[in-house]
């Protein structure tokens, strides 16, 4: 009886200190670790953050861990306390493609985080060198297939969204072009303005300076169907039969076991962050969706599309560089 009554006070004492926790939280600033370089999908984050700031009444930070494919920044996530000062803002490459491609990744997804909320899907497409002669997916495919393993493409690393819509293509298109993967978006959108990669799977915001400057030619939107923006564009998925564009999301989650009230206080931040109307703006200029939702819509939204990976990958052969 007195080894049960220990256990009932401790519990009860962390119970008290997760309640007392989650009524004054939070009294210090709150730190988002972004599992990429600066200059990418960070500048999505580093908008949303002060309007975070805004609900919550401490400054949010935005700290870049780049590495792995995010694996450093959400290992370091994992591993801190469950306070609600630590955050991961990941993709659903490294939340997601990542678990199925990679044996040795230091968490899991599902064990090892506490979901916050989605926030946004990225608009993917499919670009081209504008001293290539390439005007269409058509074009690439016939190029391709005549000089397998000739054409290069550029992802910002291994297992990245990029890295899996450039595999999904090729397999479903049935052509060798070579990967490259780079260090982080800056440097991968870098070298496909200069020419020094062929082809091209990025999100928009990535590359859309160099759009306008008619540095890269937009063939295509990466995605199974057309997006509103780019009316004349087509899809791959209405061109190459087969092909299936990969989830891009992009999600705020916590270390495992964060006390309910903290959730709920984040969400709600995170949730009206994104109908603010600077942001609101970006996403839309940007192709991005906004994806707001519970925590409880995250969750099943891994689930669903780990689903979704595990079968794709499967199907296409992929296998991580």
């Amino acid at each position: 009886m007195k080894h049960i009554h220990t256990i009932f006070l401790a519990a009860m004492t962390v119970v008290t200190t997760q309640g007392s926790m989650a009524q004054t939280y939070p009294v210090k600033p709150v730190r988002v670790v972004v599992g990429s370089p600066p200059g990418g999908i960070d500048a999505y984050i580093r908008l949303i953050g002060p309007k975070v700031a805004e609900t919550i009444g401490q400054p949010v930070i935005i700290e870049n861990r780049g590495g792995a494919n995010g694996a450093i920044g959400a290992e370091h996530v994992a591993h801190s306390t469950p306070d609600g000062y630590t955050l991961l803002f990941a993709n659903s490459g490294a939340l997601v493609y990542a678990m199925v491609l990679n044996k040795n990744l230091p968490f899991d997804t599902l064990r090892d985080f506490t979901p916050i909320a989605n926030l946004f899907e990225t608009l993917k497409i499919m670009t081209v060198h504008s001293s290539l002669p390439f005007q269409s997916v058509k074009d690439v495919i016939d190029h391709s297939r005549r000089n397998p393993g000739k054409l290069t493409y550029a992802s910002s690393g291994n297992m990245t969204i990029m890295h899996i819509n450039g595999e999904f293509f090729k397999a479903a298109a049935k052509v060798d072009i070579l990967h490259i993967p780079y260090k982080g978006t800056a440097a991968m959108a870098t070298d496909l303005m200069a020419g020094r990669a062929d082809v091209g799977f990025p999100a928009l915001n990535n590359v859309k300076a160099y759009l306008g400057a008619g540095k890269l030619r937009l063939i295509a939107i990466a995605e199974n169907q057309r997006y509103e923006g780019y009316p004349n564009t087509p899809a791959i998925g209405e061109i190459v039969p087969g092909y299936n564009a990969p989830p891009s999301w992009n999600a705020i989650v916590a270390p495992l076991n964060l006390p309910r009230a903290i959730v709920d206080r984040l969400n709600g931040a995170f949730v009206k962050a994104l109908d603010a109307k600077e942001v609101k703006v970006f996403l839309e200029e940007n192709g991005a969706v906004s994806r707001a939702g519970s925590p409880q819509e995250l969750v099943a939204t891994i689930k669903k599309d780990l689903e979704v990976a595990i079968q794709m990958i499967k199907v296409t052969g992929i296998q991580a560089d």
